[in-house]
């Protein structure tokens, strides 16, 4: 990991070959941005929208059972 000062924010992904960067041009991102760009890195080494959302259906489950279960 290298650490570099930044005016926005970057967020890279690299599989077989294939590199996805999404740039934004400010570092005071919100969540949703993050996700976003998540979202988009995944797509374009990809991964569909029905494999991303059926994740996050499975990860809301597994995170609601255990609050259930710490509760």
């Amino acid at each position: 990991m290298t650490l570099e000062r930044t005016k926005g924010t970057i967020f890279i992904g690299e599989s077989y070959g294939i590199r996805v960067t999404v740039e934004l041009d400010r570092a005071d991102i919100e969540i949703e941005d993050a996700f976003n760009a998540f979202r988009t890195i995944l797509t374009g080494l990809s991964w569909n929208n029905e494999q991303i959302e059926n994740w996050i259906k499975a990860k809301a489950e597994e995170l609601n059972e255990n609050e259930r279960e710490a509760g």
